[in-house]
């Protein structure tokens, strides 16, 4: 399957339908198994009623392999053990490095591959003998087996495996409906899985005892199981890199290679997009540009005459509610439906690991691995404009024609292949329905995005794909239950100062420091460091944020510059000497005409304050300044900021 999905061919013929070898599997999805028993319920029943064993009716040629076959990290560096021991010998031990895409080279075709023969067990698993190569006699060779040295006729057995209950989630390869040949496919049919079965787990249907945890337990086995794969490429990742192992042998690095981590870095990277989009999802309803705010937002009846257009975003866009729904018709409460709350709880947890250890064999769970082991600045930047309110750091895209109107949604992306750009206004490339009225049929990533003359590429280019701008959107709409507006952002900021955190990394803590100015959390600002205040002009409280020019997103500093934007927004003796852009920007920021900037005055703030977004604002500063003097460390004196920049 590729970056972009099954193509029409593969849909048509049943690929999917066909990614199982056993009614035992637990299948991902109800069709699955229509197609009855597969090729390893077949061997089982074989083996079990006829003590027969199957062997490849033409040898596999394994010569252009060998040296995936001979794989050993360890090689010079004792201590480098992969976390996952291949087992076996010959064929059955190349299966599980090599891609299953190589599979037909080692035959000659696909057809070859299905050619068997079935043999009397005893006849390829005989007596045990002493010298592997030996002759054992009756044309019987000493071959290595996992059961051990055993004579043998000279031909290759169908090397078919078994992952019982026990092993579930102790590999990842072995799981509870975890359809595909390799980590990307397991990876993106969790996510198909995750997008369109909503409407079977997150309503009722009639059940009197659906709960919202039922969604909430279903959505984090999905997350979590996204995040194993990702965790496991990790791991693998340091051992086959380590001193050049992977690149001396094959000349390419593990992650670069498809007989190595290839499918695994692209199952990091969808992972990881899935979770994170997980925080901008939108409810259903209706959307629109707002003039003044400058940015798609949930339509608000209140500034009706704000809004330059409109767009309804319905479930079958990707669209879900945020909370919970009850129903109270009836002479019961009843909840009908879950929400996406749940959705941004299970993506705050999943970057996070355990330490419950297993000893017998090496486990993920004993190495602290989030995403930002990774994918640092990125998980930075989403955490910090959780905190922040800024769309701009997590929000879905609204999708636009080459004359800005409004066609359709999509999910944020937020890493690409190469590290390319990921913004809503170059990410996106378009299949249209012709005609006068231009419908949105087919949204891919461009394959090319940085090349501003083609950047769908020649193959989308080629199937009627053309580019896409768009502007993201602000999800949540404006509640009127004042702790509801702090619960996103408050949630970013425990789960961001609590985990990301990693040996000597405090970039996260250094992105949303705020402190006041002469207390004791006062830092010592590096040289080439900018900072920013807000002064307070009801408490008298000067709030302080820092962030190096360049280097990434400073969340803090965003706050405390939107602080210090609206109380000179209201101060006669500052906005009476604005320029016209500074009172467009003031009238972005606290959605008033221009036209009344200069007319106001810190009375007015006042009089506004018990409904306006700075009591909202100061709140926050309040709060995460509270929680950052909590989880800060290592302090004696001035707070030393991390070098990591």
């Amino acid at each position: 399957m590729s970056l972009w999905g099954e193509t029409e061919a593969q849909a048509a013929g049943g690929m999917r339908e066909l990614q199982y070898t056993s009614v035992m599997d637990y299948f991902l999805k109800f069709n699955l198994p229509w197609h009855g028993v597969g090729l390893y319920d077949i061997a089982a029943i074989k083996y079990a009623y006829a003590d027969t064993v199957e062997v490849f009716g033409e040898e596999p040629d394994l010569t252009d392999y060998q040296g995936y076959v001979d794989i050993d990290p360890a090689e010079g560096a004792p201590g480098n053990m992969p976390v996952i021991k291949n087992r076996g010998e010959g064929l059955g031990r190349l299966l599980y490095t090599i891609h299953p895409t190589e599979y037909p080279n080692l035959f000659g075709d696909v057809d070859k591959m299905y050619q068997r023969v079935d043999l009397p067990r005893s006849d390829v698993l005989g007596e045990a003998c002493a010298s592997e190569g030996a002759g054992c006699g009756g044309g019987k060779v000493c071959k290595r087996f996992y059961e051990g040295l055993r004579c043998s006729v000279d031909r290759t057995m169908v090397p078919y495996r078994f992952g019982g209950d026990e092993m579930v989630g102790g590999l990842p390869t072995v799981d509870m409906v975890d359809e595909g040949v390799d980590p990307f496919e397991i990876v993106n049919n969790k996510k198909e899985y995750y997008e369109n079965y909503w409407v079977f787990a997150g309503y009722w249907h009639g059940n009197a005892t659906y709960w919202p945890t039922n969604y909430s337990n279903w959505v984090q086995w999905i997350f979590q199981s996204m995040a194993q794969q990702y965790k496991y490429w990790v791991l693998q990742y340091a051992t086959y890199n380590h001193d050049g192992y992977w690149e001396k042998k094959f000349g390419k690095r593990w992650e670069e290679d498809i007989n190595g981590g290839l499918s695994g870095a692209m199952a990091s990277y969808e992972a990881f997009n899935v979770l994170a989009s997980a925080f901008g999802r939108p409810a259903a309803g209706t959307y629109g540009f707002n003039k003044v705010t400058k940015r798609y937002e949930p339509f608000d009846d209140v500034n009706f005459n704000n809004y330059l257009n409109q767009i309804v975003m319905l479930e079958e866009d990707g669209a879900r509610p945020i909370y919970p729904y009850w129903d109270y018709s009836g002479y019961l409460s009843v909840v009908v439906s879950a929400g996406a709350i749940y959705d941004r709880i299970a993506a705050f947890e999943a970057p996070e690991t355990d330490f419950l250890a297993v000893d017998e064999n090496p486990d993920i769970r004993k190495y602290m691995i989030n995403f930002e082991t990774v994918f640092r600045n990125k998980v930075n930047e989403l955490f910090g404009g959780l905190m922040a309110n800024n769309a701009s750091k997590y929000g879905w895209c609204v999708l636009l024609d080459s004359n800005d109107n409004p066609l359709g949604f999509a999910p944020r992306a937020f890493v690409a292949p190469d590290n390319g750009p990921t913004s809503c206004s170059q990410y996106y490339c378009g299949k249209m329905k012709s005609g006068v009225e231009r419908e949105l049929l087919q949204v891919a990533p461009a394959a090319d995005p940085l090349n501003p003359a083609n950047p769908c590429g020649s193959v989308l280019s080629s199937q009627g794909y053309e580019p896409l701008g768009g502007q993201p959107i602000e999800p949540e709409p404006l509640y009127t239950f004042p702790t509801t507006r702090f619960r996103v952002p408050m949630l970013a900021a425990y789960y961001g100062m609590s985990l990301l955190v990693n040996n000597d990394d405090k970039s996260f803590m250094d992105a949303t420091r705020i402190w006041l100015k002469g207390s004791k959390y006062a830092i010592d600002v590096p040289a080439g460091w900018d900072t920013v205040q807000c002064e307070d002009r009801f408490s008298g409280r000067v709030y302080m944020a820092a962030g190096k020019p360049g280097q990434g997103y400073f969340p803090a500093m965003d706050l405390v510059n939107k602080c210090k934007e609206i109380f000179d927004c209201y101060d006669e003796t500052v906005n009476v000497n604005m320029t016209q852009a500074e009172q467009e920007a003031c009238s972005e920021t606290i959605a008033k005409p221009v036209s009344q900037i200069t007319s106001l005055t810190l009375d007015d703030l006042r009089n506004e304050y018990l409904y306006h977004d700075l009591q909202y604002l100061l709140g926050k500063l309040e709060l995460i300044r509270a929680m950052h003097s909590v989880y800060e460390y290592n302090y004696s004196g001035p707070i030393d900021v991390s070098t990591s920049y």
